[in-house]
């Protein structure tokens, strides 16, 4: 299985440094809320994705793409404080790495 290098590279970028700055960012304006809504949402992709997998969706049936899970902290704004994009096929039930991650956010 080939991998691809760009790929692998904007993976890397997004782990270590899009989500520092984003930690740094959700730090710097502390949202002071305790309450928090979960969901996830479909993302339909171009046919000529071929990293995009078929899933069913509530809104969409049946499509090729990904999806969105969000955490998101609900006061007078909403603050996306944790989100994770996977393919379609993966179940929702499966992401629970959020959950342990919003664990860790330290103005909770």
């Amino acid at each position: 299985m080939k991998v691809n290098p760009l790929s692998l590279r904007t993976k890397i970028l997004e782990t270590h440094i899009y989500c520092g700055i984003y930690a740094m960012f959700v730090e710097l304006i502390n949202p002071e809320t305790r309450l928090c809504a979960i969901d996830g949402t479909a993302l339909r992709s171009s046919k000529y994705d071929n990293k995009a997998k078929s899933g069913k969706g509530t809104r969409l049936g049946y499509y090729k793409g990904y999806k969105l899970h969000c955490i998101a902290a609900v006061s007078d704004i909403i603050i996306p404080l944790v989100f994770d994009l996977i393919t379609a096929n993966v179940y929702d039930n499966q992401v629970s790495d959020l959950l342990y991650e919003a664990k860790f956010i330290t103005h909770f």
